[in-house]
């Protein structure tokens, strides 16, 4: 018999609320230096955040000391910290230098809650050969540290579903990852593999959540959330202004459009970029809440038809009905 869906999670001593938005910290695609983000998520006491181990190690030794006691002393006020592999940074920054042994460092540092496994970037072909390479790797990343690891699933989305409840089965992890380009192309199509890794994990007498990869989008959080997915992380909230009132991501410069709806665009004691992070951790906060309680209560279209345009309500609720989910 399948277990119901849980609204929170205990991780590093706390408890994680479902579902939640993670934001993303990375020296890629970003304005500000890591540290700085963590700096700002640890003052305003972020119930939750992820940092890059590559960004922990390949920014200098002082740097390296300082986001690691940022991160304790985070921790130390309540936040849950998520270690990413650094694999996106190293990637895109064509670093050959980046190894799992050098991720196994960071993770030596115990300055995170829950870490996401050193994942090979292939489409397997077979459910099998996914959820093997799956397993391995979370299984060597598992013996560099005390805390727990989560494994980083990829491969064709046909596969996912099958590929995801043999990892589940095996290892019995905390949430199982899953980066969102891999889902399909789309969102319906990508809502639709969701749908079936959910049901797939159902299977189990325990419940099993879901983590997407790269996914801050509020429209895209709310499809896959009622599609069975239960935390997001994404650099969303430090690439954009949101809109509150439309829950649309706009361009960072036009907050100004916006800077009415917090407490931030008034103040004007703190800097442009501080200011509008702060605005969009408002709204994540706000928005994760209430998809919450619409969750919970079965309310979803009124949630989706009060917070997004019609447009956007009218989409998120069609691709739902699309893939057989009731809202």
């Amino acid at each position: 018999m399948a277990a119901d869906r849980i609204y929170s999670m205990p991780l590093g001593g706390r408890e994680l609320e479902l579902p939640c938005f993670v934001p993303s910290i990375s020296s890629l695609k970003t304005n500000l230096r890591p540290e700085h983000y963590v700096q700002l998520l640890t003052a305003v006491h972020a119930p939750s955040f992820l940092i890059s181990a590559y960004d922990v190690l390949m920014n200098g030794e002082e740097l390296q000391s300082e986001m690691v006691r940022l991160a304790r002393v985070a921790r130390e006020r309540g936040s849950v910290i998520f270690m990413d592999s650094g694999n996106y940074e190293s990637y895109w920054k064509s670093d050959s230098s980046w190894t799992v042994e050098r991720f196994h460092d960071v993770l030596a540092e115990d300055v995170f809650d829950i870490a996401l496994s050193y994942d090979e970037q292939v489409a397997h072909g077979s459910a099998t050969d996914a959820a093997e390479c799956a397993i391995r790797s979370t299984l060597y990343d598992q013996e560099a540290t005390g805390q727990s690891v989560a494994p980083i699933l990829h491969g064709n989305a046909s596969i996912l579903a099958a590929a995801a409840l043999q990892v589940v089965e095996q290892l019995c992890p905390l949430l199982i990852a899953i980066p969102e380009r891999v889902l399909g192309s789309g969102i319906i199509s990508r809502a639709v593999t969701v749908t079936a890794v959910r049901s797939a994990l159902n299977e189990l007498p325990w419940y099993a959540p879901i983590h997407l990869l790269g996914t801050g989008d509020p429209l895209s959080i709310l499809v896959y959330a009622a599609a069975g997915a239960d935390s997001f992380d994404g650099l969303e909230w430090c690439q954009h202004a949101v809109d509150h009132s439309s829950c649309g991501l706009l361009d960072l410069q036009h907050w100004d459009r916006v800077r009415a709806q917090t407490r931030w665009g008034e103040e004007g004691s703190m800097p442009f970029e501080q200011s509008v992070l702060l605005h969009n951790l408002d709204f994540y906060a706000w928005f994760m809440g209430e998809l919450r309680d619409a969750l919970a209560s079965g309310e979803l279209r009124g949630f989706a038809t009060r917070r997004f345009s019609r447009e956007a309500a009218d989409f998120a609720l069609a691709s739902l009905r699309e893939v057989g989910q009731r809202c």
